[in-house]
């Protein structure tokens, strides 16, 4: 069901397998619901930003690692460096929302991304998923997922310096960016985005959805690297 329009739409099997409750999507599990409808269409959101500018990086890549003591919580700095953990932060801009890229050093390496309307949320999302993803275990993931959590692991000193070597210098204002002039909600971020709206997938209740489909977001086909290292994300 479209999330804007509510009209219907049958959605390839190549794009959503439904089985029972669960869903797996093929190539990618970008936009299952965990947590609910909105964080689903963000995560995509994500994902296809860092995707294209993995693909084709044009797009400058602003390092925001400087000013992580104002964009994330107090204390938490000083507690990941009394850990021994090493935290690096970028962004990408894009239409209606901002993309952070953080990467946490240190025994595991992690990398996670997330997409939010302003800088702040964007990169304090991001650093918890990433401060997550160090603690799941790797044999509860998909395999595509195992490869690539184990390509940032194995590879992290490779990854810090490509992001490192890409980045410019963000300016000190994009810490109190504001998050647009007009509120939108995250369908509408999405139609804009990918010029479809986003797609609910209602495997039995209307209304109990278990996934979202952007048609058009780059989660549902093979793309290139413009880097021997593996793109971080589905």
């Amino acid at each position: 069901m479209g999330l804007l329009s509510g009209n219907r739409y049958l959605l390839p099997a190549e794009v959503v397998w439904l089985e029972r409750q669960e869903c797996r999507v093929e190539p990618a599990t970008s936009g299952v619901v965990d947590h609910g409808v909105a964080e689903a269409i963000a995560e995509i959101f994500a994902h296809d930003v860092v995707a294209r500018w993995w693909a084709d990086p044009r797009r400058p890549l602003l390092r925001v690692s400087e000013q992580l003591d104002r964009l994330l919580p107090p204390g938490v700095m000083a507690s990941a460096t009394g850990l021994g953990l090493r935290v690096s932060a970028f962004v990408l801009s894009a239409q209606d929302a901002s993309v952070a890229l953080v990467t946490v050093g240190g025994d595991a390496g992690a990398l996670a991304v997330a997409a939010d309307r302003t800088v702040k949320s964007a990169v304090s999302e991001a650093f918890l998923l990433a401060m997550a993803s160090r603690a799941q275990p790797w044999h509860t993931l998909p395999l595509p997922d195992s490869l690539r959590r184990f390509a940032v692991w194995h590879r992290e000193g490779d990854y810090a310096a490509y992001l490192e070597g890409m980045a410019v210098e963000a300016d000190t204002s994009l810490v109190h960016e504001l998050g647009g002039l007009r509120p939108a909600s995250w369908p509408e971020i999405a139609g804009h985005r990918f010029g479809h709206e986003p797609v609910a997938v209602e495997p039995q209740a209307p209304g109990q959805v278990v996934k979202v489909v952007c048609p058009g977001a780059a989660c549902y086909r093979a793309t290139r690297s413009a880097t021997v290292l593996p793109c971080p994300v589905p």
